[in-house]
């Protein structure tokens, strides 16, 4: 509806400037309210190119444009042409969401094929806070592009060979003399790795013993590649628990140990080709004269490295997927090695690679302690901080409702930890370090996921409460009908206003029949002259489509977040200053419904986009 209305005014600006809709429409903007609900800066284009008074030819604009019953008035400030739209749009903008529910803010097709890469946790190593951030983000960001009407692919690459690899099934072998717990294996290697790490690092001897595994490992060896493949499969069945828990389901999982081997193909043909060389025994790829410097692509070891893995990786991908856009979401550390291996694409002749591939920054997340490392063991584990906030949140879910039977309370509480959780990790924008506090998260009354939700679970009390009241009054009425005796119309409505002013109001006439149509009556809000609360509100959903549009093309989950921290605010302002339930006359509790409804749609379709689930209660 906004998108239309900018349409309408900007070909009204148009013919009256006697210039394109084009130049019009592009002149648009949504300002601050005090200066309108749409405003267009169209007579400092006009200025530039005509070199006269731009506030002149704003007043020569206005006085040319016609009446329009979308249009309540249209006034100058300076250069500015300032319009202030009508109850009707107000009106009909509400009926549009309620109408087009879980549609709403939907766009067209594209037909463009989006992967998104994002989660790569490794094998034999712990699921941490980071990797929360990372995949919250990521399929925010799947979702928010599908739903924007592109096509995505979902794809994870994991590492499941190297010195990580080695060093946890060092631990495995000469700590635990390979033997593990019955459950959450995958998790207890992940700690394994930590164990291993620190005894062995500093030590020559132990670190020795590590290299060797790795070489066994690439080698072949059979005992060691039998101990592999059974611990990869423990960790790969963990996070298949983990993606159902998060709400993801990946397209493509790609690991290191398949695309190693192709890319060292292409590595060693562009050996002899000459786009790569010999340097001390590695193959590097020299890239100093484009200020990148030398792009190592095998150790002297004959180890290929990430960069030769991600080559094998564009190769596989690429083949399958006529791509338009190749997303990795990739830590900052990574910034240095994404910018050689797209130049490297170019140097190998991968053209689409080098030309579609984007590498999407997020930053650390940090506890108010400071900085984490897997490595040291000193790295927030997943299901330690799961743990932790299903704690928090089942003792307050269970203080709020002591009537609540035990499964009630987990599904409750799950749904608003996870809220807490991944809206920390969306909320701000990608390149922030985000220091995570437990408190902040869980805040119903700051900018959290549960807080967010809490707007959601009031929006459905407003409706469920209308609800009842109406079915309250349908059964005063069928009762009535009932009686031997004809009630009046002044008891009929007695009887119709204990039920909270939920119904239509009622016809001046004796008969039932009339009273049971006033009960049934289909909403109406025309005439309604709409307060200044409500119309910032129902102006703020009307930009929820153009929201998912700045989301997906700026790639910023923070966008949306932001966005419904603002729909959740001024539906709170509203909720103070506007009753519903016991408004004073139909039109008021009418055009109120309809807005706690669209308010309810945008909020719900949002979180979900995030990957937040909404609860009914809270």
């Amino acid at each position: 509806m906004l998108t239309k209305i900018k349409h309408h005014i900007a070909k009204m600006l148009a013919d009256a400037a006697d210039i394109s809709e084009e130049k019009t429409f592009s002149s648009l903007e949504l300002p601050k309210n005090e200066f309108g609900d749409l405003t267009s800066k169209i007579a400092f284009v006009l200025a530039s190119e005509q070199k006269k008074n731009p506030m002149e030819i704003a007043n020569s604009i206005v006085v040319k444009l016609p009446k329009d019953e979308y249009v309540a008035k249209v006034e100058t400030k300076g250069p500015y042409i300032n319009f202030y739209l009508s109850d009707k749009f107000y009106s009909e903008q509400a009926n549009e969401i309620v109408k087009l529910k879980d549609k709403f803010g939907i766009g067209k097709k594209t037909n463009k094929k989006v992967m998104i890469e994002y989660f790569h946790a490794n094998t034999h190593k712990g699921v941490h806070i980071g990797h929360i951030r990372n995949i919250s983000i990521g399929e925010a960001l799947a979702r928010t592009l599908e739903f924007a009407g592109n096509k995505v692919i979902r794809a994870n690459f994991q590492g499941d060979i190297g010195m990580h690899v080695a060093k946890c099934l060092w631990g495995f072998i000469n700590i635990y003399h390979e033997k593990a717990p019955e459950e959450n294996r995958g998790v207890w290697l992940g700690k394994v790795y930590s164990e291993a790490s620190g005894m062995t690092k500093g030590n020559e001897e132990l670190e020795t013993q590590v290299k060797d595994i790795n070489v066994k490992l690439y080698t072949g060896d059979k005992k060691l590649t039998a101990l592999l493949k059974k611990t990869r499969q423990w960790c790969l069945d963990d996070f298949k628990e983990f993606y159902k828990e998060f709400g993801v389901t990946f397209d493509e999982l790609y690991f290191e140990s398949e695309t190693e081997k192709i890319g060292t193909k292409i590595v060693m043909e562009a050996l002899k080709k000459g786009i790569a060389k010999e340097d001390q025994g590695a193959i590097i790829m020299d890239l100093k004269d484009d200020g990148l410097g030398v792009y190592v692509l095998i150790t002297k070891e004959g180890y290929p490295l990430y960069s030769t893995k991600d080559i094998g990786l564009a190769k596989i991908k690429f083949d399958k997927y006529k791509l338009d856009r190749s997303i990795h979401l990739v830590g900052k550390e990574q910034e240095f090695h994404f910018m050689q291996l797209f130049k490297a694409f170019e140097k190998l002749g991968m053209e689409k690679a080098a030309k579609v591939s984007y590498h999407l920054i997020y930053d650390l997340v940090m506890l108010p302690e400071g900085k984490m490392s897997s490595r040291e063991g000193t790295m927030v584990l997943y299901e330690d901080l799961k743990t932790k906030l299903m704690e928090l949140t089942r003792v307050e879910v269970k203080k709020r409702h002591e009537d609540w039977d035990a499964k009630q309370v987990e599904e409750t509480a799950r749904k608003i930890a996870f809220a807490a959780l991944k809206f920390s990790m969306v909320r701000k924008e990608n390149n922030r370090i985000i220091v995570f506090d437990w408190n902040e998260a869980l805040n119903l009354e700051g900018d959290s996921g549960p807080y967010l939700q809490y707007a959601y679970v009031r929006t459905n009390g407003i409706l469920e409460g209308y609800k009842t009241s109406r079915d309250v009054a349908n059964k005063l009425v069928v009762q009535s009908n009932k009686m031997s005796t004809q009630l009046s119309s002044a008891t009929m409505r007695t009887l119709f206003e204990t039920s909270n002013n939920c119904v239509v109001a009622l016809q001046q006439s004796e008969g039932h029949t009339d009273i049971e149509k006033a009960g049934k009556k289909e909403i109406n809000v025309k005439g309604y002259s709409y307060t200044n609360e409500e119309k910032k509100l129902v102006k703020l959903l009307s930009e929820f489509p153009e929201v998912i549009e700045r989301t997906a093309s700026h790639l910023s989950t923070n966008t949306l977040a932001q966005y419904l921290l603002e729909v959740a605010s001024f539906f709170n302002k509203f909720y103070a200053s506007s009753p519903v339930l016991n408004a004073e006359k139909e039109d008021e509790r009418n055009a109120r419904l309809e807005i706690v409804k669209a308010t309810n749609t945008v909020l719900k379709s949002g979180l979900s986009l995030l990957g937040i689930e909404c609860p009914e209660k809270m």
